[in-house]
């Protein structure tokens, strides 16, 4: 199976691993005594306008199917797939939510829901500052040695490393960055000396 496919399955195994999580009311990866460093509130509102237009399509075109007397199968396999996009939004939202950004006393975890994390050890964290962009690229980007892990175009936090680290991107491109551009609803663990 090539790497790109191996790499969507996980996404869904962890993503329906991160469902189980969010009923349960757990978090993913954040062993006893490190600050777990929520993301997902800075994309709720993505989230919901996401899942409320994929409910009036869902509408909209059963309307039309109807109205366009389409075979009962079609209708099926239109609602079918429009049960799945509802399924597969959950689903992001809730790894969002159960694997926060983590910061233990070796290090601090980068996290984007069931899609990317890179463990970056707090030796090679030369410096930690707040750093407000609202036009940042979304989703886990690395240009001129700078990592970016958005959420909702939105970054908060820079890290400035000793050395360049190696990033493994979502579907599994290599880079190096020296610098992380992440963002947490609140930053205030990051910016602390010791979890």
């Amino acid at each position: 199976m090539p790497e790109k496919a191996r790499r969507a399955l996980g996404f869904d195994v962890k993503g329906t691993v991160s469902l189980g999580l969010w009923l349960a009311r757990r978090k993913h990866g954040v062993p006893r005594g490190a600050l777990p460093v929520p993301y997902a509130s800075g994309g709720s509102a993505v989230f919901y306008v996401v899942l409320f237009s994929i409910v009036v399509e869902t509408v909209a075109v059963e309307a039309l199917i109807r109205g366009m007397d389409v075979s009962p199968t079609a209708s099926a396999i239109s609602l079918a797939l429009h049960a799945w996009a509802v399924v597969a939004a959950v689903i992001v939202a809730a790894s969002y939510a159960t694997r926060p950004h983590v910061v233990t006393s070796d290090h601090v975890r980068v996290r984007q829901g069931a899609f990317f994390d890179l463990r970056v050890p707090r030796a090679q964290i030369a410096d930690v500052r707040l750093s407000r962009v609202y036009d940042a690229p979304d989703g886990v980007t690395v240009s001129d040695a700078t990592l970016t892990v958005a959420v909702a175009s939105q970054t908060n936090v820079v890290l400035t490393l000793t050395a360049p680290i190696e990033v493994t991107r979502p579907l599994g491109a290599r880079a190096h960055a020296s610098t992380i551009h992440l963002y947490a609803d609140d930053p205030t663990p990051l910016l602390t000396p010791n979890p």
